[in-house]
C-alpha cells in the first residue's frame, strides 16, 4: 500500500491498518495530558498524536520524509525496521 491509498481509507481502517501492521518508532510527551506515538508503515512514517494516552486521537499526521522522525532517530530500535526491510514480502 502506498502513502495516497493508505489516505483513502477511513480514519477506523487507518488506526487498525497502523496498529496491526504499523512499526512501533517511539513515543514523546508534548504538553501535559498530549502524547505523540510514531509509526513506520509502508515505507512511510505516522505521528498520532492523544490527548490522553490511547484514549482520544487528535490528529493523524503522514509522511514519506524522514525529517518527519528526526527528533524520533536517536530512539529507534533500527532491528525491527531492518527485519521489516528484509523479510520476504507476499504479494496480495
Amino acid at each position: 500500500m502506498n502513502i495516497s491509498a493508505f489516505q483513502l481509507l477511513s480514519r477506523n481502517e487507518q488506526i487498525t491498518e497502523i496498529y496491526q501492521k504499523g512499526v512501533f518508532i517511539g513515543k514523546r510527551k508534548f504538553r501535559q495530558s498530549h502524547i505523540k506515538i510514531y509509526y513506520q508503515l509502508y515505507g512511510f512514517y505516522i505521528q498520532l498524536s492523544y490527548e490522553i494516552y490511547r484514549k482520544y486521537i487528535v490528529q493523524l499526521l503522514i509522511c514519506d520524509n524522514v525529517k518527519f522522525i528526526e527528533p524520533m532517530l536517536p530512539l529507534i530500535n533500527i532491528d525491527e525496521i531492518l527485519n521489516y526491510i528484509t523479510s520476504p514480502k507476499t504479494i496480495k
